[in-house]
């Protein structure tokens, strides 16, 4: 539910411009993450609706457009200009939004950051470290709809004792904390 209001938000905003999937780069690509199979079914779904149907595509966020760049100060890959935003679930957007995607490995364990703004008044955020993902947005329902949640319900279907993943709210420090080291 969290990520279907997500969704309808960015599809909300008519002045994000659409990312190209039709070059030969994004084609290689996707095919390369799902299969060449089911990545000529999703194309065709693509071109008709605006979600993709069946059980072959099973990723909650998509970004197919993404330049990063090494930052040997801070041993993390980061991104540089616009990002584009493909999926979100089975929802197709395929729109560039501002942001900004960091990827570290350490000796805790690999974390990544990524802040997905469409315009000065909605963003989302997402941090994950140690299989925590914190999320926070500007849309208070999302918000609420986290927080909201029993701690039993926050783990995600495959999780495992062995192997846990565990969804919550991230605190207003870490995200002004993000934002101010990748703007540096």
């Amino acid at each position: 539910e969290a990520l279907s209001m997500m969704t309808n938000e960015f599809r909300l905003i008519p002045t994000l411009q659409p990312v190209d999937m039709n070059n030969e780069f994004s084609t290689k690509a996707f095919a390369d993450l799902i299969g060449e199979d089911n990545a000529k079914t999703i194309r065709a779904d693509m071109g008709l609706n605006s979600s993709i149907r069946g059980n072959n595509f099973n990723y909650k966020i998509v970004l197919t457009d993404v330049n990063l760049y090494w930052d040997e100060a801070n041993s993390a890959f980061r991104s540089k200009g616009k990002i584009g935003l493909g999926f979100i679930g089975k929802e197709v957007l395929n729109v560039y939004v501002d942001g900004y995607v960091e990827i570290q490995r350490k000796r805790s364990g690999d974390t990544f950051d990524i802040y997905l703004k469409a315009d000065n008044s909605t963003w989302y955020y997402f941090s994950y470290v140690n299989g925590n993902m914190m999320t926070q947005s500007s849309n208070f329902s999302y918000n609420g709809l986290i927080a909201d949640m029993k701690i039993n319900q926050r783990r995600h279907p495959e999780s495992t004792s062995r192997v846990t993943y565990v969804y919550m709210i991230a605190s207003e420090d870490r995200l002004s904390r993000f934002l101010r080291r990748m703007e540096e």
